[in-house]
C-alpha cells in the first residue's frame, strides 16, 4: 500500500466534501488531490527523483498537508521538521537529512534562508 492510498480514497470517495479547511479556504478532496498531483508533477520535472528527501518545515497548513502528499506521491521521503525547534537543532537535522530540497512557508522562509 503506498502512503498516499488514504488521499486516493477520500478523493474518490468523498469528491465534493470538504477535505481541508484553512482560514478562508476550504477545498473538496477531489481538489486536495488535484493540487497534489500537480504539485508532485512539478517535483519531478524540476529534476528530484523518487528517494530524494525533502525537508518540509511550516505551519499547520492547507499548504503543508498538499506538500505533504505530494513529496510521498512523487516517490519522495518527506523529512518533517519541528518550528520550535532552535536554529541549531533545524541545521544539525538538515545536515543529517541531507534533504535535496526545501519546503517552507512564508512565515518561516527568513528563518530557513539564514541557514
Amino acid at each position: 500500500m503506498r502512503l498516499t492510498h488514504g488521499l486516493h480514497r477520500a478523493a474518490a470517495l468523498y469528491q465534493k466534501r470538504a477535505g481541508s479547511i484553512c482560514d478562508d479556504r476550504k477545498r473538496s478532496w477531489r481538489e486536495i488531490a488535484n493540487r497534489v498531483a500537480r504539485l508532485a508533477s512539478g517535483l519531478r520535472l524540476s529534476g528530484l527523483k523518487p528517494g530524494d528527501h525533502i525537508a518540509l518545515i511550516g505551519v499547520n497548513s492547507d499548504h503543508y498537508l498538499e506538500a505533504y502528499y505530494a513529496i510521498l506521491w512523487a516517490g519522495c521521503v518527506a523529512v518533517p521538521f519541528n518550528t520550535r525547534w532552535a536554529d541549531s537543532e533545524i541545521a544539525h537535522a538538515l545536515e543529517d537529512s541531507r534533504p535535496t530540497a526545501i519546503f517552507t512557508d512564508a512565515a518561516l522562509a527568513g528563518r530557513m534562508g539564514a541557514m
